[in-house]
């Protein structure tokens, strides 16, 4: 913006002068030739000028001097929030939350260190918020697949499938699974863990009863809903830290793990 006012500014002055210039000699030319040469001369100079104008316009990468909507900014908002998120999402998957800084992050996707503060109060907030994030994704799975299925075995097998797919052929999602993980046995907030592990359990409920009513229909072995559910989020867990850390290539099929039910 103050490029684009010193521009502005360098327009007004450049045309005074060159009006004064003109003034001063104006008796040195007939009337004529003064009216032609100096409407000619004006333009040239006012071409030069606003060519000026744009050039320096295209330098400093000004290409819209009209403001930003209040649309364009909540996106551009949300666009950087989103990255930082991804960028604390792999740093504290591999550093975990208390080696993680929040220089890390900023130099990881090129902004300034305080920038990341006018987003988040702090990496902690950062990392709940992650976490959070990743406990509900798992519900709304469960819940999905409920409404597609009707079958019991059906929709935990779905489940399986779901899960595995989306940590084989996306970037992150195995991360979110890892990071579930980290945060249950996190020793830095203790106070946050035990919550965290209270909304796992809370999300693997509704795994449970799909299992139960499995079970009554005599599709799933018999056994304690919940410990069932628990081994299978568990290897889960276990599947998607192989495949973060490389140390497998390739997820095995969902039929491997329906042979727990």
């Amino acid at each position: 913006m103050k490029v684009i006012w010193f521009t502005v500014f360098v327009q007004f002055r450049c045309k005074v002068f060159i009006m004064s210039i003109l003034i001063k000699i104006r008796m040195e030319f007939t009337v004529k030739y003064y009216r032609k040469s100096t409407i000619t001369f004006i333009l040239l100079i006012d071409m030069l000028i606003n060519n000026t104008h744009n050039y320096l316009i295209k330098v400093k990468g000004v290409v819209n001097m009209a403001p930003r909507s209040y649309e364009a900014n909540e996106q551009i908002k949300d666009e950087r929030r989103n990255q930082i998120l991804q960028s604390a999402l792999k740093i504290f998957t591999r550093k975990g939350l208390a080696a993680a800084k929040i220089s890390d992050i900023s130099t990881d996707i090129g902004i300034s260190y305080g920038l990341v503060y006018h987003y988040f109060k702090s990496k902690e907030d950062i990392y709940f918020e992650l976490v959070d994030y990743a406990i509900n994704s798992i519900e709304n799975v469960i819940e999905e697949i409920k409404r597609e299925v009707d079958e019991p075995i059906e929709q935990i097998q779905q489940i399986a499938a779901r899960v595995l797919s989306s940590i084989e052929n996306k970037d992150t999602s195995g991360f979110y699974y890892v990071l579930i993980m980290n945060a249950i046995t996190c020793e830095a907030a203790p106070i946050s863990a035990s919550k965290i592990i209270e909304e796992c359990m809370n999300r693997l409920a509704l795994l449970a009863d799909i299992i139960s009513n499995g079970q009554k229909k005599g599709q799933i072995r018999e056994g304690d809903p919940m410990e069932l559910a628990i081994t299978c989020f568990s290897a889960l867990i276990g599947l998607a830290s192989l495949k973060v850390s490389g140390t497998i290539k390739t997820l095995p099929d969902s039929d491997i793990l329906m042979r727990l039910f």
